[in-house]
């Protein structure tokens, strides 16, 4: 139950983050970059997985392919994070949020 109520509370912090990054762009006025489908399908697959390598092999190429993509996304989206990258494209409505948490994803 506490872990519930914790990823509850993330849950919520990172809605917050996401409208208060999306007011802040919003007010620069700056264009929406543009990803192409395999940078967003890696996004909105570490939504899902912990790691590199889970996601290159849900998308059958190699981890340094995968890295390789999260690095041209750094800098299309301006962040050196991957918590910044999946929060600023869920602001953009670049990626679709995750409907549910993934098994793989929780900690036991």
């Amino acid at each position: 139950m506490r872990a519930t109520s914790l990823r509850e509370h993330e849950v919520e912090r990172c809605e917050y983050a996401v409208i208060q990054m999306g007011a802040s762009h919003l007010q620069r006025g700056c264009e929406t970059p543009r990803l192409t489908s395999q940078e967003r399908a890696v996004l909105e697959l570490l939504c899902r997985y912990d790691h590199v390598p889970q996601v290159a092999a849900a998308l059958y190429v190699q981890p340094e392919t995968v890295r390789k993509h999260l690095r041209h996304i750094y800098r299309k989206l301006g962040v050196h994070s991957l918590h910044r990258a999946i929060l600023r494209a869920l602001a953009l409505g670049l990626i679709d949020p995750p409907t549910e948490p993934s098994n793989d994803a929780i900690a036991p």
